[in-house]
């Protein structure tokens, strides 16, 4: 699933970071509407004698690519809007690049990503052009978690990262679900997914839990697919702080229940309260969560399987991986709904938002806590279905490089 885009009709591929033979493209070239990107003399020739003059942009500056003049120069080409297309690219910093746009991501990547490089993650990665093509075909793209609580995606098929992460003087493996865009970047309230990890942690509001069951789902789907390559011999969550409710307690049970394996979260607890993370330094948040949690027992050649909603810097679950092999645990698998990304600058100084048809203002994504559907609302009480807020504004964020 791209972040803002449904129906895809072009591709933009960035083919100067592509080795390969041009014929690998044949197939996707039939599908979609294509426009190749080079800098390449060679390149523009080739490209004109196998798939016709529309198909090619040439010109020099890659390094700064995409930018808005190279965007408003290919969409012309294919005669596209910006939510129709996707970019790929086997760059990441052309993807990071193109992130300022509401078209989609893709990156073509046959390596593991390192925990940074997911921090400012594309919408699809792949590891092969072949992949990408089959993942196209069957619609498989996007994350796991995204997928599953986009309204406007029918078919709920996605895939799950790995990275490694730091702790002490070894890596563990860190399994995402998706991406969180936090309030500073410019999707904050056009991504479902964030909106409804962010909603669902609202202790004392309407909607607190209300995605729990689908947390559940997403969390014990995600378990049972690392169990088909690596031992887990249980399950717990990042203790809450002493005197808050556990919303992750039913989420955890059914993990443990559905894979056959055992609940210990009641062993692991926070013995104080800590300031919040969410505005402090690495190196502070690391300082912040030191010696707060407590595990009580012992895990002498298990496998523990860590679950946490957004992981930023990764002090927290570093602290509790290193609490847990403390206490003798064989191993520590972390899974998280989703990474803070970082950055979240937009392409022009007016950021996208749904603004309110009564008074202009902007308007905020929330859930039914009834029926677990996403709507927009406004301060003035105004609401607008999502479906409908998500055509308005991508009318609008069309009309950037039709009208300019």
């Amino acid at each position: 699933m791209f972040r803002y885009v449904i129906q895809l009709k072009g591709i933009l591929i960035d083919i100067d970071s592509f080795p390969d033979d041009l014929g690998v493209w044949d197939n996707i070239c039939a599908q979609y509407r294509v426009c190749f990107m080079t800098e390449s003399d060679q390149k523009a020739i080739e490209i004109r004698n196998r798939y016709g003059d529309e198909c090619v942009y040439q010109a020099n500056g890659r390094v700064f690519w995409p930018n808005e003049e190279t965007h408003r120069s290919v969409l012309n080409r294919i005669g596209l809007l910006t939510t129709e297309v996707a970019y790929v690219s086997a760059d990441i910093s052309f993807i990071i690049n193109a992130q300022v746009f509401l078209s989609g991501t893709i990156l073509i990547y046959p390596e593991q990503l390192t925990y940074e490089e997911i921090s400012r993650g594309p919408d699809a990665i792949y590891d092969s052009i072949k992949s990408l093509e089959y993942g196209l075909h069957t619609s498989e793209i996007g994350f796991y978690g995204e997928v599953a609580l986009n309204p406007l995606i029918h078919i709920k098929k996605g895939f799950i990262l790995s990275t490694l992460l730091p702790v002490q003087n070894e890596k563990i493996l860190l399994f995402i679900l998706g991406r969180y865009f936090g309030y500073s970047h410019y999707m904050n309230q056009l991504h479902p997914y964030s909106s409804g990890i962010y909603l669902n942690k609202q202790q004392g509001k309407k909607y607190y839990g209300v995605f729990n069951e689908e947390f559940g789902r997403l969390f014990s789907g995600a378990v049972k697919i690392i169990k088909q390559y690596f031992k887990v011999d249980c399950v717990c969550n990042v203790p809450t702080r002493p005197g808050k409710d556990n919303r992750f307690s039913g989420i955890v049970k059914r993990v443990a229940e559905e894979n056959q394996i055992e609940d210990i979260s009641s062993y692991f607890y926070c013995l104080k309260n800590y300031d919040t993370q969410k505005t402090l330094s690495e190196a502070a948040r690391k300082n912040n969560i030191q010696g707060v949690f407590s595990f009580n027992g012992d895990l002498t050649g298990k496998v523990v399987a860590l679950v946490d909603d957004v992981i930023t810097t990764g002090a927290t679950v570093k602290e509790c991986s290193y609490i847990l092999k403390k206490h003798n645990a064989a191993g520590v698998i972390v899974v998280v709904l989703g990474v803070n990304q970082l950055g979240g600058s937009y392409w022009w100084q007016q950021e996208p938002s749904v603004k309110c048809p009564n008074c202009g203002r902007r308007m905020y994504l929330m859930v039914n806590s009834h029926t677990r559907s996403f709507f927009y609302s406004c301060q003035c009480g105004k609401t607008l279905d999502y479906k409908v807020a998500y055509e308005k504004l991508a009318f609008e964020v069309n009309n950037e490089f039709t009208n300019r």
